[in-house]
């Protein structure tokens, strides 16, 4: 997915309710259910429409595809949306919304930052395998350019940027290290991983590929012998997720 600086304050623009939406240099208030059959409504929409964009992409898709896919009006429809493209909007902040609050919930529940990384990004990968606003994203990045819709990279950089960082503070990542390119590295290569893992499985072999990536990547840099053990482990625990029913 590709990058754009600032995505965490753009991110916070299209997320949230009470603050107007950007794109294409215009503002515009996404428009908020009232009652809870709306928002039931508003998430169908939302959901039809991220498995119809991941399936056929964005240019594919009419307003008429995503209505009779989620059983609703044409009418129904534009109560929530303006625009297909504010549709579009919308997916790619679903994803995003639910992505942030992975990686803070992570934080909450590990102490250590080096153990956080492979759940975080197990957890990011069923996504892809359940998640129709996750691969809806994909796909949507993937013709972010006609789009201009918010880009993932910088969440995703600044989240191993401060996971690396927080390490290194606690003497468990060498301190020659220059976290933030290591952050940047890690970002491209996670998307590298994640974009083969399609092409060559679907997915299917995803963990053991994301462990791969972090065995070569993040485990060399680990200063505390203990520390890289646990890690180690952690990994192989990773890759054996593929053949997992929680995966399957």
């Amino acid at each position: 997915m590709p990058v754009s600086d600032g995505g965490i304050s753009l991110l916070r623009d299209v997320t949230r309710g009470d603050v107007p939406m950007r794109r294409c240099g215009r503002s515009y208030r996404e428009p908020v259910a009232t009652t809870s059959r709306g928002a039931r409504s508003r998430q169908a929409i939302v959901t039809g429409a991220a498995e119809l964009f991941a399936e056929r992409g964005f240019a594919n898709v009419s307003v008429s595809d995503v209505a009779e896919r989620v059983g609703l009006t044409k009418g129904a429809f534009y109560f929530h949306f303006a625009t297909k493209e504010q549709l579009a909007q919308a997916v790619c902040a679903s994803y995003h919304e639910w992505l942030v609050d992975l990686q803070r919930r992570v934080a909450e529940q590990e102490p250590d930052p080096l153990r956080r990384i492979p759940r975080v990004l197990l957890d990011a990968a069923l996504a892809y395998r359940r998640d129709p606003s996750a691969r809806g994203t994909t796909r949507l990045l993937e013709e972010s350019n006609q789009l201009q819709l918010p880009f993932l990279s910088p969440l995703w950089t600044r989240w191993w940027a401060a996971t690396l960082a927080e390490a290194q503070t606690v003497g468990l990542v060498a301190g020659d290290v220059d976290v933030d390119r290591l952050a940047w590295t890690l970002t491209a290569a996670y998307y590298g991983t994640q974009s083969n893992s399609y092409a060559e499985s679907s997915w299917s072999g995803l963990p053991a590929r994301l462990a791969d990536l972090l065995r070569f990547a993040l485990l060399p840099v680990v200063s505390r012998p203990d520390a890289a053990r646990i890690l180690a482990d952690d990994l192989d625990r990773l890759a054996g997720q593929a053949n997992s029913s929680r995966w399957r």
